[in-house]
């Protein structure tokens, strides 16, 4: 299973009820690993090993999501100039194995 760990500092440029978010698309960001734990317990499962890493993304996306569809016709590009990555201050990719 992967999913989203957010440190209680971090921040995105996106917003969903008025706070920020790495994607909007998700039910939750988890900002305690034990809460996750609860949570995967609860369900009758068990995390075997879990690990976090940070998640790259194009160092333009915060300018291009203001840009919004306006540089559609530039695809080409737009994805040699995604091509520079960093990584999201705050944010991990929660990664863990879960056994039944």
């Amino acid at each position: 299973m992967t999913t989203v760990f957010k440190r209680r500092w971090a921040w995105y440029f996106r917003k969903r009820d008025r706070t920020s978010v790495l994607d909007t698309s998700h039910l939750r960001q988890y900002t305690d690993l034990g809460a996750f734990r609860s949570l995967v317990t609860s369900c009758g499962l068990r995390v075997v090993p879990a690990r976090t890493q940070a998640p790259l993304v194009p160092l333009l996306d915060p300018l291009l999501f203001r840009a919004g569809g306006r540089l559609a016709s530039h695809r080409r590009r737009l994805r040699a100039l995604r091509a520079a990555k960093v990584p999201i201050p705050g944010y991990y990719s929660l990664e863990a194995i879960l056994e039944h």
